[in-house]
């Protein structure tokens, strides 16, 4: 079997989204089909899998506060909101795919509400932390795209804007929470 890829879909019960799971022989199984309330609503980015077989993955909008969540499905396709965001200081409307690191903790990026992103952790149990928030200048902001971690657990990514030349950067956060930017996009 293939890994489950989030989408919108004409098929999808909602409209708003559902989880599928794709076998190698073209076998379509819907796990789970979002309602576009408190459960969330469209899930644009991929999934990380644990390996108790759950999926985990965010929600660009809905939640109790429309900027999304941070959702477990299981592999019979019980859905679990793990985390709602408040597009306040923890951001909102994540756009990019989760990365797990070795202790099951769940690392993304989220913009929302004009925030200029974050970096976030987050628990499978909801406890989040903020890894780091961005400005609007020089440390870049809006960061679009996923994140990468290395075996030290330093994060690497790119924003969409700002930096010196107001284009992005790529970025790596220490485990002590310590931005360093390591290359300024140009035009």
């Amino acid at each position: 079997d293939l890994h489950s890829f989030p989408t919108r879909r004409s098929s999808d019960l909602h409209g708003v989204g559902t989880v599928f799971k794709l076998t190698l022989s073209g076998n379509e199984k819907v796990l789970y089909s979002f309602a576009g309330g408190k459960d969330g609503d469209a899930p644009y980015a991929g999934l990380v899998l644990d390996t108790d077989g759950n999926f985990y993955g965010v929600t660009e909008d809905g939640g109790a506060n429309s900027d999304g969540v941070v959702y477990r499905v299981s592999p019979s396709g019980k859905e679990a909101v793990i985390y709602t965001f408040t597009g306040k200081g923890d951001g909102g409307d994540p756009k990019a795919p989760l990365i797990t690191d070795d202790q099951g903790n769940l690392y993304g990026t989220a913009i929302g509400n004009g925030s200029p992103g974050v970096v976030f952790r987050v628990t499978t149990k909801g406890k989040i932390t903020i890894l780091h928030t961005f400005g609007t200048g020089r440390d870049g902001g809006t960061p679009l795209a996923g994140l990468y971690m290395d075996t030290k657990g330093n994060l690497y990514g790119d924003t969409f804007d700002g930096g010196l030349n107001g284009v992005g950067i790529v970025f790596q956060i220490t485990p002590k929470q310590k931005e360093n930017i390591l290359f300024n996009f140009n035009h």
